[in-house]
């Protein structure tokens, strides 16, 4: 048993095709050996005929099935076949009723090369090669044992067949080209895998980062500048925040949502950020992506609060344009604006949580304009 186990080879996903090309080789050998059948068969026993037809039936199932049989079918009709060939050989002798002087060849042996083929797919390349150089020498040894003498036919054929041993070793290079072509493949598909888990990974932790510093820094910054007790504004802006972080949103878990639905959450988000704009709406029925809602909506709610902080007591006021392929917000503002072409590296809320946002949203735009007349912040969406 130890023996046995230490013969396998490792099994390879390209088996199957390597098992299908060797089963192709035995049927253009079968095709060439039909001639030789019909001039044989009659000087040998019955079972012998049978058990070769049994071979040559198993090499013409697997050329035909070899992508629909299960692998463990396969592998076992890849043992069967060289077990059996080999027996034939060995065997062909005993079942011979003619005189020795008139062999002149096994009809069995002209396939033998594509049957031993099929050791490459199950034992060491040693072996296998082995395998090959038995069955161009078993049927002179049956000869030997059974006449006491070797026919020409038989002795001649058999350097041939053992020099098929190049034969092996061209299956033995191509099974593991093909193998080593599929490991790298498999490398690459586990690698794209990883890359895709490793993007989506830093998507959701810049996501999260964004999340925080609108919502969490924004409403902790208050909380600071403030002497006290919190009032119930700011308590309501906490418990918002703390919604956020635990991904409590109504709706995050539905791919659309309602036109209506979606202003509403606009509207309302854009007034707890900036509680004195003026919002226009314009809108028609039909459904939105929650995704672009959701990252119009952050990102909105992010450029209000930019006119709170850096707009003062200045007129600031938002466009909402909604409909079932399209979604546009313009959040303005009349203050002393800022140089838009040379963002401040501290300006993380406009870099990440406005410009970033938007270019990750699918479909999604962002135009910043700012000046000293005032800035806009125009967000769309077209689907």
């Amino acid at each position: 048993m130890t023996l046995l186990r230490w013969a396998r080879t490792r099994p390879t996903p390209v088996d199957p095709l390597v098992g299908w090309l060797a089963s192709m080789l035995g049927l253009v050998l079968l095709a060439g050996g039909v001639g030789g059948f019909q001039e044989s068969h009659a000087s040998l026993a019955v079972w012998w005929n049978v058990a070769g037809l049994a071979v040559a039936a198993l090499i013409v199932m697997t050329a035909a099935t070899s992508w629909t049989l299960p692998t463990r079918t396969l592998r076992w009709i890849w043992t069967v076949a060289p077990l059996l060939q080999l027996t034939l050989l060995a065997t062909w002798a005993f079942a011979y009723t003619g005189s020795p002087d008139a062999v002149r060849g096994l009809w069995a042996w002209r396939f033998e090369t594509a049957v031993m083929c099929y050791l490459v797919l199950i034992v060491r390349p040693g072996v296998a090669l082995a395998g090959q150089v038995a069955s161009g020498l078993l049927p002179v040894l049956s000869a030997w044992l059974a006449f006491g003498t070797v026919p020409a036919a038989i002795a001649g054929q058999a350097a041939t067949h053992v020099g098929n041993v190049g034969i092996l070793a061209i299956f033995l290079g191509v099974r593991a080209l093909l193998a080593n072509v599929a490991d790298v493949e498999r490398d690459a598909r586990r690698h794209q895998r990883e890359t895709v888990v490793a993007r989506a990974r830093t998507a959701q932790h810049a996501e999260f980062a964004r999340v925080v510093h609108d919502e969490v820094l924004a409403t902790l910054t208050a909380a600071m500048r403030l002497e006290g007790e919190p009032p119930p504004e700011l308590r309501q802006e906490a418990r918002h925040a703390i919604g956020v972080i635990d991904g409590a949103r109504v709706g995050r878990d539905t791919p659309r949502v309602a036109v209506a639905e979606a202003v509403e959450n606009l509207v309302r988000a854009i007034r707890d950020a900036a509680p004195d704009t003026e919002i226009v709406v314009t809108s028609d029925p039909g459904e939105l992506p929650v995704r672009a809602v959701e990252t119009i909506r952050l990102a909105a709610s992010e450029a209000a609060r930019n006119t709170v902080r850096h707009a003062g007591a200045a007129a600031r006021w938002a466009e909402i344009e909604a409909g079932p392929k399209r979604l546009r917000v313009a959040v303005c503002d009349a203050g002393p604006g800022f140089d838009s072409e040379r963002l401040p590296e501290g300006r993380l809320g406009v870099r990440e949580s406005i410009l970033a946002r938007m270019e990750a949203l699918p479909g999604g735009d962002c135009v910043l304009e700012s000046g000293r007349t005032g800035t806009m912040v125009d967000l769309s969406w077209r689907g």
